[in-house]
């Protein structure tokens, strides 16, 4: 039925037509925030926005530490991280095992590299 999107976006639009009939935003916000969809569309926007800002600074951290760890991640973003464990854990969950995976493989890589001795060729 409805989109994702802000829904102030709506009010523009019925307060054009209110503007007509004397109608003030106030009340058009009135009468759409006593309505249980609209509600429920508001409090899903807000839900995904959130998650949406969590991740994104999960990962924005992620690139700015010299030397990532989950540990180091964690009290880098507290409040986002939590937010996540509490609310999207199974993204976060993901998020970690990718994550560790990509630190394994270059820590063997810089094993490998290092026992590789070049020179003697």
């Amino acid at each position: 039925m409805f989109g994702l999107g802000k829904t102030q976006d709506l009010i523009p639009l019925v307060v054009t037509d209110a503007n007509k009939y004397n109608v003030k935003q106030g009340d058009v916000e009135q009468v759409l925030s006593g309505q249980p969809v609209i509600k429920e569309l508001r409090r899903r926007i807000r839900f995904y926005r959130h998650r949406q800002q969590a991740r994104r600074a999960l990962i924005a951290t992620l690139y700015t530490l010299k030397t990532p760890t989950i540990t180091l991640l964690r009290y880098s973003t507290d409040k986002e991280y939590v937010w996540l464990f509490k609310h999207d854990k199974a993204w976060l969950n993901a998020f970690k095992e990718s994550f560790l995976k990509k630190i394994r493989l270059l820590r063997v890589l810089k094993l490998v590299k290092s026992s590789m001795s070049w020179s003697g060729k």
